[in-house]
């Protein structure tokens, strides 16, 4: 007779296996529910307000927790349809949603009230929705109409005045064209100002900073009815972002602002800017700099420790180079530049070099050339090197290659063309180079020029494991004339 094995002899018994019977009750129990409410809000955080609703009511542990939320997010992806064929949800739908979360909201407070929707619900209800986050003591306020929807259009609605005298305000962002100031400002709290697409007048500007006491960084965005200007001694303000505003004079001569991002496009006449003597990090953008006025600008932010630049600019500094213009000199010591590098920019790279004497750190994030921006320019042509590598051609030395260069970093698409001879040229000519950082996982976007550089960012055709592998061979095995420099690279 075959004998029975012990765990058959206890199955027939009544008896379990051991090992069993514990995954069972490891499956049993309910660990989410021992967590703490403080831990579960944290979780519930995390997730799209909808998901977050929709968690409170299906899951025990979460059962009605999402009312002690601190931060209510409304955003239009959250309405869209997840399924083609469905249709997106309605003005009535997601006024009724939003009315529904703020009556039932049991927190005392609300550290964030973000509202991002197209123009699809009532326009008195957007001062109701944002007057119910005033009164929670908010702290950080974004509103943003998207632009789209029937039958109310952006112009109907319109932010209340209460908004501009909100003592707990930590953080404003607007992006309503229609914006009720008041005749008192008081936000006493105010650190950071952001505006976009807004109707607002140089006085009211002015009023708004001079009441915001507290106030560290602010930024203009397609803002109209600005003309000029013109910031006082400011017991807080230190950073300044303006981007096409149209505006005539930008005069910051006491401001005692230290940081300026300054974007003009092809529609901008070009800004007269007075700067002061505490800016000290600057960042000129966009495309609609005159050559004739660029220099000018230049020269007034020639003291600056920290400039940064894009494509426009470096070929204007080509061009200045092809024709021998006089050369100025710049005392920046920190430069970053961000490139859809082609050859047309070498030139350009050649004489920042040779014009910034006591550079310290070159930062430069690469992307691949659009042809349609360079093609048939008289610089393009000019700068053709008939096949050989342009930096060979470059004669005698740099007062900053020589005694001054210490760090470089190159981010992004490292593999693109005439990458690999500039570095080449930087490691054999950089006579006190330190360190040298390559990587290809960093792109411009982790700096706060993001939304300046974006539309110049072209990640469509990554390069290859291989073609990464080969640039790494041929970094490592370019000489480099500096005893101490060390490469760090980080590609793949």
């Amino acid at each position: 007779m075959r004998r029975r094995r012990s765990d058959d002899l206890r199955d027939g018994a009544g008896g379990s296996d051991p090992r069993k019977s514990e995954e069972e009750e490891d499956e049993a129990v309910d660990r989410i529910s021992g967590l703490p409410d403080s831990l579960l809000l944290h979780i519930l955080s995390f997730l799209p307000l909808r998901c977050a609703v929709r968690a409170s009511l299906m899951l025990r542990p979460f059962r009605g927790l999402w009312r002690s939320l601190s931060s209510l997010s409304f955003q239009e992806g959250d309405f869209r349809p997840r399924r083609r064929g469905r249709p997106r949800a309605g003005g009535g739908r997601v006024s009724n949603f939003v009315d529904h979360v703020l009556a039932l909201h049991e927190n005392p407070e609300i550290h964030t009230f973000r509202f991002e929707l197209g123009c699809f619900f009532p326009p008195d209800k957007l001062g109701e929705w944002i007057c119910f986050a005033l009164k929670k003591k908010v702290r950080a306020l974004h509103v943003c109409l998207l632009g789209f929807g029937v039958p109310a259009e952006p112009f109907h609605y319109r932010v209340p005045s209460a908004v501009f005298t909100a003592s707990s305000l930590v953080e404003l962002k607007l992006n309503v064209y229609n914006v009720e100031f008041g005749e008192q400002i008081q936000l006493k709290s105010l650190r950071k100002l952001s505006m976009f697409d807004v109707d607002i007048s140089d006085e009211v500007l002015r009023n708004l900073v001079s009441g915001s006491p507290s106030l560290k960084n602010l930024s203009l965005q397609t803002c109209c009815g600005l003309r000029v200007l013109k910031f006082d001694r400011h017991p807080s303000l230190e950073e300044l972002s303006i981007c096409n505003c149209r505006l005539e004079k930008v005069d910051l001569a006491r401001s005692g602002i230290k940081i300026l991002t300054l974007e003009l496009d092809e529609e901008d006449d070009m800004i007269n800017l007075d700067c002061g003597s505490s800016l000290n990090d600057v960042a000129l953008c966009g495309s609609g700099w005159r050559r004739g006025e660029v220099k000018t600008l230049l020269e007034k932010l020639r003291n600056v420790a920290n400039f940064t630049l894009g494509n426009w600019i470096i070929q204007d500094f080509s061009t200045w180079k092809l024709k021998n213009e006089p050369r100025p000199s710049f005392n920046w010591k920190s430069v970053t530049m961000t490139l859809n590098l082609a050859e047309c920019h070498l030139s350009g790279i050649s004489y920042l070099l040779e014009t910034c004497n006591f550079l310290e750190t070159l930062t430069i994030y690469v992307y691949p050339s659009n042809p349609e921006d360079i093609q048939g320019n008289m610089w393009d042509r000019a700068c053709n090197s008939g096949g050989s590598s342009y930096w060979h051609s470059v004669e005698g030395t740099f007062h900053c290659l020589a005694h001054h260069l210490k760090n470089v970093m190159i981010y992004a698409r490292v593999t693109e063309p005439y990458v690999i001879e500039l570095i080449e040229f930087l490691l054999g000519n950089a006579l006190v180079l330190e360190r040298m950082v390559i990587s290809s996982r960093k792109i411009s976007g982790e700096t706060r020029k993001e939304i300046f550089y974006s539309k110049d960012i072209f990640l469509d055709k990554a390069p290859t494991s291989d073609m990464l592998l080969d640039f790494s061979k041929k970094v490592l095995s370019l000489p480099r004339i500096s005893p101490h420099a060390v490469i760090h690279m980080t590609v793949g």
